[in-house]
């Protein structure tokens, strides 16, 4: 492939002038990391059918009934923030998928993948392969229940939506780290109805987003450094949006625990053994952030990086206020010991330690090449047990038989996102998600069969 790229480097000249050549060879290797990471996660969207909660967002939560125009969507997420939970616009995403053919949720979605891995590496700097390719295989490796955060459709648009937007919202104040930035007034404004989607997306990602902005503002003032009113205005955008989420009254029935010192503890516990998962992480940067104070030449490197795993240190200890604590909750802790892992090695790169992000970068391509076999097999196989269900329940419609009795389907690895989930409950036909799935293939009632 290096020879292939080369030989058509060497005939641009032909058709383009020398300084265009000279920027297709430089972005090529770039362009070539983002479109495989598009093309592998996208297989991979595809190979992941509808499950679980799917079902229950193609249909309105006023009454029950099918979602069949976009305008259904808008009293269906009214509801939704008096039964379930104040995701106002995740959710709203989700049914607004769910509506359309399944192929736009699935190529946009990876496209929305790529853009974060790349919002993870900006941060630190330009987006470069590199660094692009060494965020892909630390978030393969570490990141929890990657299946349900990337491929299935509601998780993704409640977590890698969610943390892809308040990277995006978050780049302007990072940036600020490095120098005063400006930019035009329609910029500004859109980076504040920005700061209003990104405070509004996602319990723990906002909030560890809103910290992070309010500690790189305080910063820029201990630094003497102008805060522009944009800045301030975008902010309180976010905390307006977190408030909107937060205050819906089904938050405080099913999302936030009722709180007592023995229930803060118990949960500060949880916290930080979910905390231990991203162990390998943690120790990566630990090694890193020595290394670069010792350098005595990373200062905005280090600075950045120490924001960061505050973030996410907040958007996992945050949880401790919530009645509970599913894997995927803690992506953004892990995107953003990544992003902080990354500035750091950049930054050493740059002061004359090339072979030691070298020997990062060789490794963690080790290490992802298996575990991208184990992975792919494990959501190849779930999507053809997931699929012969789906059959078997079409037949069962069409054969007018009102009942139909489904197995548990159940995962090997965190890639396929059946892993955490409840495929089927074998107890009752009546409840979540049974009822729902029937409804969507026309039958009475869907029975579970537990697993041998």
């Amino acid at each position: 492939m290096q020879m292939q790229a080369g030989q058509a480097v060497q005939e641009l000249p032909e058709s383009l002038s020398p300084k265009q050549a000279s920027m297709w060879k430089r972005h090529l290797p770039l362009s070539l990391v983002c479109l495989s990471v598009f093309v592998f996660i996208l297989v991979c969207n595809l190979l992941t059918p509808l499950l679980v909660d799917d079902y229950t967002y193609c249909f309105s939560f006023v009454d029950g009934s099918p979602i069949e125009s976009v305008w259904d969507i808008f009293p269906s997420i009214a509801a939704h923030a008096q039964k379930m939970n104040g995701r106002h616009t995740a959710h709203f995403t989700a049914q607004l998928f769910l509506l359309l053919p399944p192929i736009f949720f699935k190529i946009i979605n990876a496209a929305v993948f790529v853009i974060g891995l790349c919002l993870i590496t900006r941060i630190g700097g330009k987006v470069r392969p590199r660094p692009l390719l060494l965020g892909f295989c630390l978030l393969w490796l570490f990141e929890p229940a990657f299946g349900e955060v990337n491929l299935w459709l509601d998780g993704a648009c409640n977590y890698l939506w969610g943390y892809t937007l308040c990277l995006l919202w978050l780049c302007p104040y990072f940036d600020s780290v490095d120098r005063p930035a400006d930019a035009s007034m329609a910029r500004r404004i859109v980076w504040i109805l920005l700061g209003l989607l990104a405070g509004g997306w996602n319990e723990n990602v906002s909030a560890s987003a809103i910290f992070m902005a309010m500690l790189l503002i305080a910063l820029a003032i201990l630094r003497r450094r102008r805060v522009r009113w944009d800045q301030i205005a975008s902010l309180a955008a976010a905390v307006g949006g977190f408030l909107t989420m937060a205050l819906a009254p089904a938050e405080g029935k099913n999302k936030i625990a009722s709180l007592s010192l023995g229930m803060l503890r118990d949960h500060f516990v949880i916290a930080t053994k979910m905390l231990a998962t991203l162990a390998p992480l943690l120790l990566l940067y630990t090694v890193l952030v020595t290394l670069a104070v010792l350098s005595g030449k990373a200062g905005q490197a280090v600075i950045k990086s120490a924001v960061l795993v505050l973030g996410a240190l907040a958007s996992n200890y945050v949880m401790i206020f919530a009645s509970y604590y599913y894997d995927r909750s803690a992506a953004f802790t892990a995107v953003l010991l990544v992003a902080a892992c990354l500035i750091l090695l950049r930054a050493l790169h740059a002061d004359g330690y090339k072979k030691l992000s070298a020997c990062t970068l060789s490794v963690a391509l080790l290490l992802t090449s298996y575990f991208v076999i184990i992975g792919a097999n494990d959501i190849y196989d779930t999507y053809q047990t997931v699929t012969a269900n789906e059959e078997y329940l079409t037949s069962c419609r069409d054969a007018d038989l009102p009942v139909a009795y489904l197995p548990v389907v159940t995962a090997e690895t965190k890639y396929s996102a059946v892993k955490n989930l409840k495929y089927i409950d074998t107890t009752d036909p009546d409840t979540w998600p049974n009822r729902n799935m029937a409804r969507y293939y026309g039958l009475d009632a869907i029975y579970g069969v537990p697993g041998e």
